[in-house]
């Protein structure tokens, strides 16, 4: 919530010694707060029995707003007559916890009650004249009696990393909030302080516009059932941006003549925006004339410091000060009390001052007004006390001083609360009056979100069409508009915001005077003239007043513009060089703005200039006619010889130049007579003076513009190392460049970028161009013409290089041929396909099978069933094989294999054999199995047919295990398995058997 700085002024009496000890303050009734959470309660006697007379009031109050005091009496002993009363809340009208007198037993613990909405407690003490006693000793704390409540915050703008919400002037923060409980939530109440002065707003949901800048403190607080509520007393801080300073930002010239140019600074300064934890007392406070029996005290409120921060060093506090007069300082007892009651010495009664004045007093004890304060600085960094420096003075002079007692007698209090001076005057006669005072608390402690200096994200001068430079923040300007113009400075801060100022200069009456034309003279041999100069005035008032426009002439700008060194004899003024500029200063003699107007007196005679002809390309027609500006001739014809004297006409023939006749009446849009080139003839003459006249002549030519048909791409096939690179002849693409256009008109190069062709750089070899082997390459052709380069055109095309097909051999498939051995047999003549693809990828290419190598080159009669082809030559039928790319039919290769029809040997069957046992009738006996060999063999040859004997039929059809052919039996009987094979293709077998 944005806190206002509330400054509580007491009159009272404090006594208070030791730091975390507080004494019963005797202060004749008046309330002494105490905040804090610690230390010790005593009565006023300290180590002694309390005083007579007492009157004591004592207000102690928790450093969080939520928690609840409690003072636990450990010792009381109070005499009869004597009175102690302990109140539920922050004052007397608050309900008492108890009351004490002639008594002896300490009561214990007393604590602020839940429905207590300070947390505080009172005690008040008073003691009559009749004797006392020991007093009490009591200890202080704080206890936090609620559940815990979280609170979660949403707002709109969201804040930025550190926290902080930062909006301009008039925007909107919308605040949404949550709650979390640790118990019960039920019945809790939401409530928004938005910092705007305005009090709590009910609603969990909430918005508030800031119209003026300033650091906003915003609490959001969260009430159970029971009225505890959140101890977050500061839950967003929003910054609104400061207008910042544009001091500074001034045109050098408010007022300037018309065409004039001034320059205008642009200068601002962010402005910080702050607030102190500790504002000083303001206001004048009398300090009476005394005897020391009361303590006039101000107490500064302090309550920005996050909850329970506490003093940690003596540097925390920097200073303390106050201004004031009183006069006599050896009067004075000034101490200053910490919100826990500890207290500081700043300069203390006995210690010597005598009747030094403080500040300059009005030493007359009637004379109650005030004198004048000086500022008196109380810091450790300091030398001396006032009691020191006071020795040999009549007035104690403004500065800084030590204090008696050293700061860190305030460590260990609360921050926050309230922090009391208190001044005693002891001595009859004498006062004073204190202005103000305060404390000035470490800036390291200070939390950093109770001030901003916005920061600049920009600053410049809005876009204006005068503004002629700029360097840094100061533009030059050079208005072209009479009266008022006005120019911006705009200043944006890290908020977002923007803030503007603006320099307003006025421009006084253009003059509005002609242009004068110069004397040319024309005396081919002569180099000087006698001119009246004052001729040209009608030319130069151009309709102005004379009276109020008077005209002077000069040699040189400089003299013109400041109106000194003027011609004296302009009537009759003779030239001292040839040509010679002569100034004229036209001042305004109301405003006393000057314009300067310069003309040239000539002596000789006009000249031609050679200029080069015109060339022009023709529109796409190419009807060889364009429309020409003969007018862009004129200042080369011209050269040093100024168009205010002399003028340029054009024509079609050299006699009507000569005779300034017939001139071309549309020069800057003339359409050329004659294709392609034509001679234009031009004269220049001067303006006063058409004898003095020249001529000359320079051709028109329109060159036809070419066309740039687009022609083919060019595709190449690889060779076998398919590296992607190849070489082009890029000139076979001419003739489509061309189309129906005669080559001897245009010239053509290609180009490996657009930009290279428009500016013909870097051409291609035409001849043989080797690609860069990384794809397909765009080749950009210049078509120009021969006789103009810059009639030209372009297109472009493709180059490619697509990958060849290569053919890797394959071996012959060969077949057995069935058991009737016709010679023909069905081949899958695509088993050889992964031989002939090798490594490349069968989803690119096709492959085809055909009976010619004709058909396979062309591509034609391609065999229709490969999986199942049956030959039409046996026993050897040769296979023409092409593979091709399918992205490039034209990039493929061939190659052949053979197919092969094997026969089959034939197992004829045999008589099974039986021979007789010898005598030992072992059943074995050996038999010539070769003598069935003939038989299996039939009418094979046995050169073509081997026949073998074997003891089992796998034996037989792997070939393996054969038998000698005077072979034992082992068994009897036992079955002889045969196999009869092609020598040539051992896998063309049959096998018989007999037993």
């Amino acid at each position: 919530m944005r806190h206002l700085l509330t400054i509580a002024i007491i009159f009272i009496g404090l006594f208070a010694t030791g730091q975390g000890i507080i004494n019963m303050p005797d202060n004749n009734g008046v309330p002494t707060r105490f905040v804090t959470c610690s230390g010790s309660f005593n009565d006023d006697g300290q180590n002694g029995d309390y005083g007579n007379n007492i009157n004591g009031y004592a207000v102690f109050c928790p450093g969080i707003q939520t928690d609840r005091m409690q003072l636990n009496f450990i010792q009381m002993i109070i005499q009869t007559g004597d009175v102690l009363t302990i109140y539920d809340g922050d004052s007397t009208a608050a309900p008492q916890l108890g009351t004490f007198t002639n008594t002896t037993t300490a009561p214990g613990m007393f604590q602020a009650s839940a429905g207590n909405p300070t947390g505080c407690l009172t005690v008040t003490f008073t003691s009559n004249g009749s004797g006392t006693g020991a007093g009490w000793r009591a200890g202080i704390s704080c206890f936090d009696p609620c559940q815990a409540i979280s609170t979660t915050i949403l707002t709109t703008p969201a804040p930025d990393a550190d926290g902080v919400v930062r909006i301009c002037q008039g925007d909107t923060v919308n605040f949404d909030g949550s709650a979390t409980f640790s118990v019960d939530g039920t019945g809790a109440t939401y409530e928004w302080d938005l910092g705007n002065g305005g009090g709590l707003n009910a609603g969990a949901i909430q918005s508030e516009t800031y119209t003026t800048s300033g650091i906003y403190l915003i609490d959001f607080v969260v009430t159970d059932a029971t009225g505890c509520s959140d101890r977050e007393s500061r839950d967003v801080v929003v910054h609104v941006s400061t207008d910042p300073d544009f001091t500074g930002t001034a045109a050098v010239d408010n007022t300037i003549c018309y065409g004039e140019s001034t320059d205008i600074n642009g200068n601002v300064t962010p402005i910080e925006f702050a607030i102190t934890p500790s504002p000083p007392i303001t206001g004048r406070t009398f300090l009476p004339d005394d005897n020391g029996t009361t303590s006039y005290q101000t107490c500064v409120s302090v309550d920005l410091f996050p909850p329970g921060a506490t003093m940690t060093n003596a540097s925390d506090l920097i200073d303390i000060f106050l201004n004031m007069e009183h006069s006599y300082l050896g009067d004075l007892d000034i101490s200053v009390t910490a919100p826990n009651g500890a207290t500081v010495s700043l300069h203390t009664y006995g210690s010597g001052g005598g009747g030094t004045f403080l500040g300059v007093p009005i030493d007359i004890d009637t004379d109650l007004n005030p004198g004048t304060g000086f500022d008196y600085v109380f810091t450790e960094s300091a030398t001396q006390t006032w009691a020191q420096a006071q020795a040999g003075v009549t007035t104690l002079p403004a500065g800084d001083y030590l204090p008696v007692d050293p700061y860190s007698t305030f460590v260990g209090t609360p921050l926050n609360g309230q922090w009391c001076i208190n001044i005693t005057d002891n001595l009859s006669s004498d006062n004073g009056y204190i202005f103000y005072w305060g404390l000035n608390f470490n800036p390291a402690i200070i939390p950093a979100d109770l001030s901003f200096t916005p920061n600049a994200t920009s600053e410049q001068w809005l876009a204006d069409p005068s503004i002629t430079n700029t360097v840094g923040s100061t533009i030059t300007v050079t208005p072209t508009t009479e009266g008022v113009n006005c120019y911006t400075y705009e200043f944006i801060d890290n908020f977002g915001c923007t803030y503007t100022d603006t320099v307003c200069i006025t421009v006084l009456p253009e003059i509005t005077n002609g242009v004068p034309s110069g004397f040319v003279i024309c005396d081919p041999t002569g180099t000087a003239a006698t001119v009246d100069l004052t001729t040209r005035d009608v030319e130069i008032l151009n309709g102005l007043a004379a009276t109020d426009f008077p005209i002077t002439y000069h040699l040189t700008q400089s003299d013109a513009e400041n109106g000194v060194g003027a011609i004296t004899t302009p009537t009759a003024y003779t030239n001292t060089s040839n040509p010679q500029t002569i100034y004229a200063a036209i001042t305004d003699s109301t405003t006393m703005c000057v314009v300067v107007e310069s003309f040239d007196i000539s002596v000789g005679s006009a000249a031609y200039n050679t200029v080069p002809d015109i060339d022009l390309c023709d529109d796409p027609s190419n009807d060889g006619f364009e429309i020409f500006d003969l007018t862009s001739q004129e200042a080369g014809i011209l050269g040093s010889q100024s168009a205010m004297d002399f003028a340029v006409t054009y024509h079609t023939t050299q006699l009507d130049a000569d005779a300034g006749i017939n001139a071309i009446p549309n020069p800057t849009s003339y359409v050329n007579v004659q294709t392609p080139a034509e001679t234009i003839y031009a004269r220049i003459e001067s303006v006063t003076d058409a004898t003095c006249n020249d001529t000359g002549s320079f051709d028109i030519t329109v060159s036809p513009t070419p066309i740039a048909n687009i022609p083919m791409d060019i595709i190449a096939c690889d060779d076998v190392s398919n590296d992607g690179i190849a070489t082009f002849i890029l000139s076979s693409r001419n003739s489509m460049v061309l189309g129906a256009q005669n080559p001897a008109d245009f010239s053509i190069s290609y180009h490996s970028t657009q930009a290279d062709a428009d500016s013909n750089t870097a051409a291609l070899t035409s001849s043989g161009y080797m690609n860069a082997g990384t794809g397909p390459e765009t080749i950009y052709v210049r078509i120009e013409s021969v006789l103009n380069d810059e009639c030209y055109n372009t297109t472009s095309f493709l180059i490619r290089v697509d990958p060849q097909a290569v053919f890797n051999t394959a071996q012959t498939i060969n077949l057995c041929d069935d058991t009737s051995n016709d010679g023909f047999e069905i081949f899958d003549i695509t088993s050889n396909e992964t031989d002939i693809l090798g490594t490349q990828n069968p989803t690119n290419f096709t492959i085809t099978y055909h009976n010619t190598q004709m058909d396979a080159d062309m591509n034609t009669a391609s065999i229709p069933n490969p999986g199942s082809y049956t030959n039409i030559s046996t026993p050897v039928e040769t296979i023409y094989v092409r593979i091709s790319p399918n992205g490039n039919v034209n990039c493929y290769a061939t190659g052949t294999f053979d197919i092969e029809v094997s026969p089959t040997a034939v197992a004829n069957p045999v008589t099974d054999m039986t021979l007789c046992d010898d005598s030992s009738n072992d059943g074995t006996e050996v038999f010539d199995l070769s003598t069935q060999t003939a038989t299996v063999l039939g009418t094979q040859l046995p050169a073509d047919v081997e026949v073998t004997y074997h003891a089992s039929q796998a034996d037989a059809d792997a070939d393996t295990g054969s038998l000698a052919l005077n072979y034992p039996n082992t068994s009897s009987p036992q079955t002889i398995y045969v196999r009869a094979e092609n020598v040539n293709n051992t896998d063309c077998y049959t096998t018989t058997s007999l037993i």
